[in-house]
Parts: structure tokens; C-alpha cells; sequence
């Protein structure tokens, strides 16, 4: 099996959009879309603004955006954070985030 075929096989299994970027072990290290959307549920008061620290390529960036108001992504990754905006704006929901290049230790 391919890079490619083993990316799609990760992207149908989990759930998420075709057109997820990242590379594939961003893909094996992303949150799973079913715990994103429980986790954003948990939380409750959509008027609320998230941060999301470590966020990777966006899986649950994106249904945070769903949820909330706003949302706060750090990532120390700058490729990573890139995939991040491109899913972000892919899905609609760039101008309720904002991307944020650091440390979360810091």
C-alpha cells in the first residue's frame, strides 16, 4: 500500500473531509472527529471563545469552529499550523480562528 492509499484509508476510516491536509503521520497522530465532537459538546455555552493548545492539522479545530464563537489554535509546528488554516479555510471557518505559531510551555 502506497503513502497516498494509506492516507485515504486513514481519512475514510476516521471520518474526516477527502480533502484533509497533512502528511500521513499527521493523519495517524490527529484527533479522532468522534472524540472532537464530544469533547465540543462537553464544554456546552456555544457563545463561548476555545483555545485548542497542540492543535495539529485541525481535526478537532474544526468542530470546535462548529460549535463556538471563536477559537484559539497554538501549535509549535509551523508546517503543521499550515495544514491547520488550509483545513480551517477549506471548511468554511477561518474567520472564527486564529492561528497562533508558539510553545504552549511558554
Amino acid at each position: 500500500m502506497g503513502i497516498k492509499d494509506s492516507k485515504r484509508k486513514i481519512i475514510r476510516s476516521r471520518g474526516y473531509s477527502s480533502d484533509l491536509v497533512g502528511k500521513q503521520y499527521d493523519l495517524y497522530i490527529s484527533s479522532y472527529k468522534v472524540g472532537a465532537v464530544y469533547l465540543a459538546d462537553r464544554i456546552g455555552d456555544k457563545n463561548k471563545t476555545v483555545a485548542e493548545l497542540c492543535c495539529g492539522i485541525g481535526v478537532a479545530t474544526i468542530e470546535l469552529a462548529k460549535k463556538f464563537k471563536n477559537v484559539y489554535v497554538v501549535d509549535i509546528d509551523r508546517s503543521v499550523l499550515k495544514s491547520c488554516e488550509t483545513n480551517i479555510r477549506n471548511e468554511g471557518f477561518f474567520e472564527k480562528v486564529e492561528f497562533i505559531l508558539g510553545d504552549v510551555s511558554n
